[in-house]
């Protein structure tokens, strides 16, 4: 559509001269801008939670928590703590023989 659009088509070539300009008014310009809009990126625990949801959309990421909190890190570390190499198997997997 850009490539029709002559709106749109302007508006891409203004970006891009913005972008690759070296003017230094430009520049600090764009390192504002660059700062400014870093602000609303979206952060790993942003990230890790769509990716949740894209898997499984009942994904609730305080019951997670809990969940993790009251049962899943105990065990763990308990299985851990004792030197269980079967328990640690069933909740790590093949990362276990790195740990023993």
């Amino acid at each position: 559509m850009k490539s029709t659009n002559p709106v749109l088509r302007k508006l891409s070539e203004f970006k891009q001269a913005y972008n690759e300009s070296e003017k230094s008014l430009v520049s600090g310009l764009r390192t504002v801008t660059d700062t400014i809009g870093s602000r609303f990126d979206e952060n790993e625990t942003a990230q890790v939670s769509r990716v949740m949801k894209n898997m499984d959309p009942d994904f609730n990421r305080e019951s997670f928590e809990r969940e993790l909190r009251e049962y899943i890190v105990p065990e763990v570390v308990d299985a851990y703590l004792s030197a269980d190499q079967e328990g640690l198997k069933e909740w790590c997997g093949e990362a276990v023989r790195s740990l023993v």
